[in-house]
């Protein structure tokens, strides 16, 4: 019969947590992307169809405050590892893939941690 300590079950726990936290900035990530290349096509879209102007302010505000809302979050995200800001250290790289500061990469959200 195998038993675990409570500490080797915190440790799986918390994997499967930084794992998580992992996969939601990935997510976060992509729908950041998302949005901001969304314009692209729906601007092809406005000029080939020309809906009436009234129209287009409040989508391009929705637009516009869900990016900007997308922005924020994703500046603010804590790292699941060490939970200190993902992309701000004494410098601000929101391209980046790794952990300002404990170096966690995005990646091993699919590996164990």
């Amino acid at each position: 019969m195998i038993t675990t300590t409570s500490a080797e079950s915190e440790s799986g726990e918390s994997a499967v947590l930084v794992r998580r936290g992992l996969a939601r900035l990935y997510k976060l990530r992509l729908w950041l992307w998302g949005t901001w290349l969304a314009i692209i096509p729906f601007m092809a879209l406005v000029m080939v169809i020309r809906p009436p102007e009234w129209l287009l302010t409040p989508v391009a505000i929705l637009w516009l405050s869900t990016w900007g809302m997308l922005v924020v979050v994703h500046g603010f995200y804590r790292c699941p590892a060490c939970r200190k800001f993902f992309n701000l250290s004494w410098y601000s790289n929101p391209f980046t893939s790794k952990c300002l500061h404990c170096g966690i990469s995005i990646g091993r959200r699919k590996e164990g941690v």
